[in-house]
C-alpha cells in the first residue's frame, strides 16, 4: 500500500512569482503519485503551479489569494505546469487586492482564479468567489480560464458542477483552440455595476464545445457604453452547442457575436436588460446559427438579429413572451434569415422585421400592445402567420414581397386573410 507523505510547498519548487518580492504561502498537500490533497485553509501570495498529470483535491478547503509584501498579486491562483491537469473540490477565494491593471504581457500577468494554458484536464466541483481587487474595472479577474494555441488540434477541458460567484471580469472564460464542455456550473455576477461589464461564459477565438445546464445570472452594467453578457460567443468556432442553461437578469443573455454555426436549443431567458438571444453581425459574419425550443419571457428583445453579416440564420419554434420592446426583432441590415413556427405572446409587438430576402412563416402571434408582426423590406416571403394584435399585419412597400395565407383576428373577433 502507498503512504502519503505530507510536504509544504517550496517557493523554489511549487510557487511561480513574477515580481522580485519573495513568494510566501503556507498551504501543504499530501501526495500520491497522480494526486495532490489540500490539508487545511491556507493562504498564498504568488501561484500556486499543478505538475504535469496531477490532480489537485482541495478536499472542500480554501486557499485564499492575499498581496505580497510591498506588492500586488500577480497571475493564477492556480495553474497548471505540464500538458494535463485536474481540479476538483477546491475553495479559491480572494482578500483586498490591491487594484492595479496587469496586461497580457508577455509574461502574462493577468488575475484570475483557475488558469489552464496550453492544458487538457479537468475543473470540477470547485467554488470560486470574491476573486478581484478593490473596485476594479481592469480587464482581468476570470474566475476559470482556458487558454489555447491559435491554431492546432484542440485541447479537451471538462468544467463541470462549479459554483462561481463575486468575479471580475469573467465567471468562465475559453479561448483559442479548446474543446471545453461547461456543464451544470452555477455563475453569478455582481450584479448591477458600473465600473465593468462582466460576462458569465465566454468562448471566442476558435474555442468550440458545449455549453449546457448552468445557471448563470447578475451580469448587469450600468456604464452604458457596453453591455454585459450571460453567454457570449466572440470569433467562437464550431461547433457549439448552447443548450438547457437557465440564463436570468443579465444585460444580454446570449450573444453570439461574430460566430457561425451555433445551436441555441432549450434555454430558459427572461430579464435580459436588452435582448434575450442576440445575433450580431455588424464586425464580422454571424452564419447559419439555428434557434430552437427557447422559452424567453420578460426579455427587452426576445431574440434580436442585427448587423450586414447576420444572414441565413434560423428561429424556430421559440417561445417569446412579454417582451418589451418585441418578441423578434430582424434589422440592420439582416437578410436572409428564416423566423418560422414561433410563439409571440404580450409583447410590445410581435415580430419587426426590416429587411430583405427572409422568410417570416408559421407563426403565431397573439396579445401584442401594438402591431403584431411588421415587414419593411424586399423580397420577404411572409405566409402563414396567424397574427391576433392590435395592430395586426403591416406590411411596408407590399408590392416587393410576398404575402399569401397569413391570418388576421378582426375588430369582430373573426379570422380574416390579411393583408
Amino acid at each position: 500500500m502507498h503512504v502519503g507523505v505530507q510536504l509544504v510547498l517550496a517557493a523554489a519548487v511549487w510557487l511561480v512569482s513574477s515580481s522580485a518580492a519573495v513568494a510566501a504561502s503556507n498551504c501543504t498537500f499530501r501526495s500520491t503519485a497522480r494526486t495532490w490533497q489540500l490539508q487545511q485553509n491556507c493562504w498564498t501570495d504568488a501561484t500556486l503551479a499543478i505538475p504535469n498529470g496531477v490532480t489537485l483535491d482541495g478536499r472542500g478547503r480554501t486557499i485564499t489569494a492575499i498581496d505580497p509584501e510591498g506588492g500586488h498579486f500577480l497571475g493564477a491562483v492556480v495553474r497548471n505546469a505540464g500538458g494535463t491537469a485536474h481540479v476538483r473540490n477546491l475553495t479559491i477565494e480572494a482578500r483586498e487586492l490591491t487594484n492595479v491593471c496587469d496586461g497580457e504581457g508577455p509574461p502574462d500577468q493577468r488575475l484570475r482564479g483557475i488558469l489552464f494554458e496550453g492544458a487538457s484536464g479537468t475543473i470540477t466541483g470547485n467554488r470560486i468567489r470574491n476573486l478581484r481587487q478593490i473596485g476594479s474595472g481592469c480587464q482581468e479577474g476570470a474566475a476559470i480560464e482556458i487558454r489555447g494555441p491559435s491554431q492546432g488540434a484542440p485541447l479537451q477541458v471538462l468544467v463541470a458542477l462549479n459554483i462561481v460567484e463575486g468575479y471580475q471580469k469573467t465567471g468562465v472564460l475559453a479561448n483559442g483552440s479548446v474543446e471545453v464542455n461547461v456543464t451544470a456550473n452555477r455563475i453569478t455576477g455582481l450584479g448591477p455595476v458600473g465600473v465593468i461589464a462582466q460576462n458569465g461564459i465566454q468562448l471566442g477565438f476558435g474555442a468550440t464545445g458545449s455549453i449546457e445546464r448552468n445557471r448563470v445570472e447578475q451580469n448587469i452594467y450600468t456604464g452604458g457604453d457596453a453591455a454585459s453578457t450571460g453567454i457570449l460567443l466572440l470569433e467562437a468556432g464550431a461547433p457549439i452547442e448552447i443548450a438547457r442553461n437557465r440564463i436570468d437578469d443579465n444585460d444580454i443573455g446570449i450573444h453570439l457575436a461574430s460566430t457561425s454555426d451555433v445551436v441555441v436549443r432549450s434555454n430558459e431567458i427572461s430579464g435580459s436588460t436588452y435582448d434575450g438571444i442576440a445575433i450580431d453581425g455588424r464586425g464580422a459574419p454571424a452564419l447559419g446559427n439555428y434557434v430552437v425550443s427557447n422559452r424567453l419571457v420578460d426579455n427587452n428583445i426576445g431574440v434580436d438579429i442585427f448587423g450586414a453579416g447576420a444572414s441565413s440564420n434560423e428561429v424556430v419554434d421559440n417561445r417569446i413572451t412579454d417582451s418589451v420592446l418585441a418578441g423578434i426583432q430582424l434589422a440592420f441590415g439582416a437578410s436572409t434569415n428564416v423566423l418560422e413556427g414561433n410563439r409571440l405572446r404580450r409583447n410590445a409587438a410581435g415580430a419587426f422585421v426590416i429587411g430583405d430576402d427572409n422568410d417570416i412563416l408559421d407563426n403565431v402571434i397573439a396579445g401584442s400592445d401594438g402591431v403584431g408582426l411588421h415587414v419593411e423590406g424586399s423580397g420577404n416571403d411572409v405566409q402563414g402567420n396567424d397574427v391576433d394584435g392590435s395592430g395586426g399585419l403591416d406590411i411596408v412597400n407590399s408590392g416587393a414581397n410576398a404575402y399569401d395565407d397569413n391570418r388576421c383576428t378582426s375588430s369582430s373577433g373573426s379570422p380574416v386573410d390579411c393583408p
